[in-house]
């Protein structure tokens, strides 16, 4: 995919992830890997090349704390194409509702204890 591809699939799901200067997207408010990192782009190779743009995605979310929301840096998804990467963004994004479901839960019943 290309780099162009790229950031217009993160800015279609802007309301989780944020888009930095450098053209890279983060989550909002969750870690992986000691970052704010969900997606990353990477070059094949190690060469920069707009048009072998690879988005990076760790779209499993679970919450360690019960209060905030993370993604698991054990699994992880390539993707080269744009398909394929809004595909991955988008079982993202149902983790990622459905950790915050369970935090809703979690907060309702505290409430009744």
């Amino acid at each position: 995919m290309t780099k162009d591809e790229y950031i217009s699939v993160c800015l279609k799901y802007s309301d989780y992830l944020n888009l930095t200067g450098s053209g890279t997207c983060y989550i909002k408010g969750a870690i992986t890997i000691g970052e704010y990192q969900v997606t990353d782009v990477t070059y094949k190779y190690g060469i920069i090349d707009s048009n072998k743009v690879i988005g990076k995605i760790w779209y499993m979310c679970y919450s360690p704390d019960k209060k905030t929301i993370q993604t698991k840096p054990k699994i992880c998804y390539y993707a080269n194409t744009k398909e394929k990467f809004e595909k991955y963004i988008q079982m993202f994004v149902e983790n990622y509702k459905k950790v915050k479901v369970k935090l809703k839960k979690y907060e309702i019943e505290k409430d009744f204890k």
